[in-house]
């Protein structure tokens, strides 16, 4: 791009390498390097813990530095004879009889170039960091609520479970190795799958289902249930363990009858 866009005289041709064209690549350079240096370092370490000062004092140290190194490398400040026509880009440079106030505003002009560059990197970075934090936080709030949830239904359900197969085994019902099975499906969607943030449609389902069988053989034939799902699942994504806590709810009431 500085090849491309860099104000030239018309003299030069379109790839020569002069001071004005080194000194934008080495500033584009350093903005680059304060970005990053920004978003990983700074950002992390010092304004999301609050130590506001301590920031502002080092993007200020930053900014110094982006607007100093190339001028001291390039030689801004000091004029240079070049080829062609008199280079009247360049402002005087306050000698016998000429004020300096030409250079000063030169200089304040060139730190407000610096600075709106400056202040594009610095409000990037920042604004990415944040964003990408909220997000984070919010993963990490939606986690810990699932994770919640797991504690709640995981012993709960275990223990009924237990108690069905338990009292199919005493009645020595043909029902119990089939309920085993069920239960070995539960407890493997609870433990690998529901790991995850969000699951097929299609294994929380099989999930409800396999439980329903369960407790249709815990309960024989002193409820009568009836479970239809309609539609098709596929393609479908779902928070793990969310429906659960329905047919939970539902079997309660039965168990209350």
């Amino acid at each position: 791009m500085p090849v491309l866009v860099s104000t030239r005289p018309p003299w030069e041709p379109l790839l020569t390498v002069t001071p004005p064209f080194v000194r934008d690549i080495i500033g584009n350079a350093l903005l680059l390097a304060f970005f990053y240096v920004n978003y990983y370092v700074l950002i992390p370490r010092f304004y999301f813990k609050h130590k506001y000062v301590l920031y502002a004092v080092l993007v200020l140290a930053f900014f110094i530095v982006v607007f100093i190194i190339p001028s001291l490398l390039t030689g801004r400040f000091t004029a240079t004879k070049v080829a062609g026509p008199p280079p009247s880009f360049l402002p005087p440079m306050g000698g016998p009889g000429q004020s300096s106030q030409p250079l000063l505003s030169f200089v304040f002009d060139e730190m407000k170039h610096h600075l709106y560059l400056f202040i594009i990197a610095l409000f990037f970075s920042l604004l990415l960091r944040v964003r990408g934090r909220l997000a984070d936080v919010k993963e990490e709030k939606l986690k810990a609520e699932l994770s919640s949830l797991k504690a709640q239904i995981n012993p709960h359900f275990l223990f009924n479970a237990l108690n069905s197969i338990y009292a199919l085994v005493v009645k020595k019902d043909d029902k119990a190795p089939d309920a085993i099975i069920h239960l070995s499906g539960l407890m493997r969607y609870v433990i690998k799958d529901a790991n995850d943030y969000k699951i097929s449609l299609q294994k929380e389902l099989d999930y409800i289902s396999n439980y329903i069988e369960l407790q249709k053989s815990r309960l024989g034939d002193t409820a009568r249930i009836h479970y239809e799902c309609i539609g098709s699942p596929n393609g479908n994504e779902i928070a793990p363990l969310i429906l659960i806590t329905y047919i939970e709810n539902a079997f309660r009431e039965v168990n209350w009858i």
